[in-house]
């Protein structure tokens, strides 16, 4: 942050040439090192310790996906960014950018029962940990410009990093966002999703993401369903578990079944 204050004066006579240009890593051995985004401008440091601004026109603020479009080659990692200017200001987060495209802003990192978020404290409803790194939540209204209309949500879970990617959810009014479900091959999976004071389906609110272990028990009574904003644990596919959330939390029922736990990501990302 001292390099970029320090370098910042001598910018302001390049900055109209560099805005509309590219700057690809390649022959000149140039290579990307790190990023900044300080309101609208993204800046980065190249391989020879220079400060350069890689756009200035991110309009409505800057996210993973901004940085990605604008920077084709923009590598995963942790960056700065700044989805609402107006309601946050900027704040560090994790980005993939290589997965189904890249731009995905990760906003919870889980990998067993210690480093879980216990209580009604699931992933996505509060700030906690460091980006990148297990025991780590952000919460989704501070991405609230990403989540104002359609956008998609990844997990990423398991030791070798499977994939569930839900395109295009769609909000239901205000508060409230659903997804079908989809069958793949150790069940269906769904999402079913609440910002705080709000609930669905007379479920209970505090609830992003949710997982259906099993072929045809998905349903909106809750049983069978796995909140995964708690723990990264699942039970067997083939078992009839009925796993229902309670604020985050494992309902008790749910014991014996458990079968492994593992490392769980989530990402969003806007269309």
């Amino acid at each position: 942050m001292k390099k970029i204050g320090l370098c910042c004066v001598g910018m302001l006579f390049s900055i109209g040439v560099l805005a509309n240009t590219w700057d690809i890593p390649g022959g000149s051995g140039h290579n990307i090192r790190a990023f900044q985004v300080i309101g609208n401008k993204v800046f980065f440091v190249d391989g020879y310790g220079d400060l350069k601004v890689l756009k200035t026109n991110l309009a409505g603020g800057s996210t993973c996906k901004t940085i990605k479009d604008y920077y084709p080659l923009s590598a995963s990692g942790v960056y700065e960014i700044d989805p609402d200017p107006e309601y946050t200001g900027p704040f560090e987060v994790y980005c993939d950018m290589k997965t189904d495209g890249g731009g995905w802003t990760e906003f919870g990192y889980i990998t067993h029962l210690s480093n879980s978020i216990y209580g009604s404290q699931g992933v996505g409803s509060v700030d906690i940990g460091t980006p990148g790194i297990p025991g780590y939540s952000r919460k989704l209204n501070h991405l609230n410009k990403i989540v104002e209309d359609d956008f998609s949500i990844m997990i990423q879970y398991g030791d070798n990093e499977h994939r569930l990617i839900a395109r295009n959810v769609k909000k239901n009014g205000s508060n409230i966002y659903v997804e079908p479900l989809t069958t793949i091959t150790i069940g269906e999976h769904g999402f079913i999703g609440a910002y705080e004071s709000a609930a669905i389906e007379g479920l209970s609110a505090r609830h992003y993401l949710t997982y259906c272990a099993t072929r045809g028990s998905c349903g909106a009574t809750g049983k069978d369903f796995m909140n995964f904003s708690t723990h990264s644990v699942y039970p067997n596919a083939d078992a009839n578990v009925p796993c229902g959330f309670h604020y985050g939390g494992w309902k008790s029922n749910c014991s014996g079944r458990v079968v492994q736990t593992q490392k769980m990501r989530f990402f969003i990302r806007e269309r």
